[in-house]
């Protein structure tokens, strides 16, 4: 028997890619509009939104199962079928993997309490079955019982892909330390999951994390300089412009001239020259010009700017120590007061 749109959506965690994207796009849109169609099975190609989808939903069968499975079990296939289906119906059974499956249609019914007794049913026989375990410590985590939830997914993380890891940071933060230690640990990651992963951890403010994981993927991908120069954003959330300028430097004298080189310089640019208007018109002044000054190393157009910059500070008859702070800058504004002179 050929599985349906449907049953393969239901076993979205143990299907193919194809069988995925294809369930995906039938169930969604029925083969109505063919770009809608093509765009959900698009949408299923993208590792991030399916690592969300996998880390929000139970798993309908142990970790060992398949439609195989359930083709072979005549007096319960018509159940299994409208559960995976959607309509949701629990049943009383001894065998352990009804038990999941009746805990899952529980979950999707919003009776989690239901879902839970069910799925801890089915530990008796199903012991360390990953799917299961996961399932538990998902439905622990949306009844507010963390503890037990962390107790649960830390026995399944290594099963957990590299995105699926880095949500589970925010799932089940205190599994927080054995989630960096396979992160920084497995190894057989795509430079576009890595990339992936980078812009996830950024968007979670997790810098410090993502500098460690920038550090491993450029030692993996060398010559991927999309990647090479990814730190410069790192940077920048950390707020940290003579870092990032420091990086950029760097890079430049590796890779000149690049595409990402260009697209680096104009990033750096930008942000500098809006970090420097806002701490001028804060009255930051000090501040102001040493983003300004490293603003001018990247593209010397600003140049001018930098020396009008510092000839009003100057005559503002600052501190010494603030003079001394910005003497680089200084240097760089009486040199081109020299060039310009007539």
């Amino acid at each position: 028997m050929n599985k349906n749109a449907y049953q393969m959506l239901g076993l979205l965690k143990s299907a193919s890619l194809a069988e995925i994207e294809m369930a995906y796009a039938l169930k969604t849109y029925k083969e109505s509009d063919k770009t809608k169609y093509n765009q959900a099975i698009d949408s299923l190609r993208d590792e991030l939104k399916r690592a969300k989808l996998n880390m929000e939903t139970p798993f309908y069968l142990p970790s060992s199962w398949s439609m195989a499975h359930v083709n072979y079990l005549p007096e319960h296939h018509s159940l299994v079928l409208k559960n995976l289906n959607g309509e949701f119906t629990p049943c009383e059974s001894e065998e352990a993997w009804l038990n999941m499956l009746s805990g899952v249609a529980f979950y999707y019914l919003g009776d989690l309490e239901q879902a839970l007794i069910n799925f801890l049913k089915a530990e008796v026989s199903l012991l360390d079955d990953p799917h299961l375990y996961f399932n538990i410590a998902l439905t622990y985590h949306n009844l507010n019982q963390k503890e037990k939830a962390s107790a649960y997914i830390k026995r399944v993380l290594p099963t957990l892909s590299y995105i699926e890891l880095i949500l589970a940071l925010k799932t089940f933060p205190l599994n927080r330390q054995n989630i960096i230690t396979l992160l920084l640990e497995k190894s057989g990651i795509s430079s576009k999951t890595y990339w992936q992963a980078l812009n996830l951890l950024t968007t979670y403010n997790e810098i410090d994390l993502a500098e460690k994981i920038w550090e491993k993927a450029v030692r993996v991908y060398p010559e991927n300089l999309d990647l090479q120069f990814y730190i410069l954003q790192i940077c920048l959330d950390q707020t940290d412009f003579t870092k990032a300028t420091t990086y950029y430097h760097e890079l430049s004298s590796k890779f000149f001239n690049t595409k990402p080189q260009r697209e680096a310089a104009r990033l750096l640019t930008r942000v500098g020259i809006f970090w420097f208007n806002n701490l001028w018109e804060a009255q930051e002044h000090v501040i102001a010009i040493k983003v300004l000054g490293q603003v001018t190393s990247i593209n010397q157009s600003y140049e001018k700017l930098l020396a009008e910059s510092v000839n009003i500070f100057l005559a503002t008859n600052p501190k010494n120590i603030d003079k001394q702070k910005i003497e680089p800058e200084i240097l760089k504004a009486k040199s081109y007061n020299a060039r310009h002179m007539f």
